[in-house]
């Protein structure tokens, strides 16, 4: 890439710096509330694996219409 290596760096550092605070105060405010973020977690996690699976399921449905050619 043409981007400089050291700007790259100061960038890398400042995002994880900011993300690493951000889930930081995260934990500390749900901490003490965990059972009930974890209750709501486990349903969101049941529909974005469904997501996922369907969006692999097109993906290889539309790669292999485009190498076949499929005719549907």
């Amino acid at each position: 890439g043409n981007m400089n290596v050291k700007k790259f760096t100061i960038y890398t550092i400042l995002g994880a710096a900011l993300w690493n605070g951000i889930l930081t105060y995260l934990g500390i405010l749900l901490g003490e509330h965990w059972n009930e973020v974890n209750q709501y977690l486990e349903e969101v996690d049941v529909i974005i694996v469904v997501l996922l699976i369907v969006g692999c399921l097109y993906f290889i449905y539309r790669h292999l219409r485009k190498k076949k050619k499929i005719v549907v």
